[in-house]
């Protein structure tokens, strides 16, 4: 009986196989076969650099404004006229 010994991947090493499927100029089984890893690994990497990718583009401005916003909303505090007189 052939013992197999199970290759585990790098981040780094899946960030370089990732690209390669992304761009779907070779079909994974292709890649799997260079790379020596399975293709339905690879179907999986791909996937989790697709859901990455669009993470990484989404807009983070509106997220801020609106954090801010209720951060203001919370500092400020109405003045009433006995606060006015006692600050001059």
């Amino acid at each position: 009986m052939i013992a197999y010994i199970k290759k585990i991947f790098t981040p780094t090493q899946k960030a370089e196989v990732a690209p390669a499927a992304l761009k779907g100029k070779k079909t994974l089984s292709q890649i799997a076969s260079i790379y020596e890893a399975h293709p339905t690994q690879l179907g999986f990497w791909k996937k989790t650099a697709q859901q990455g990718l669009t993470q990484l583009f989404t807009d983070k401005r509106k997220k801020r404004t609106k954090i801010k916003n209720e951060s203001l909303m919370n500092c400020t505090k109405p003045w009433d006229s006995a606060t006015w007189s006692s600050r001059g």
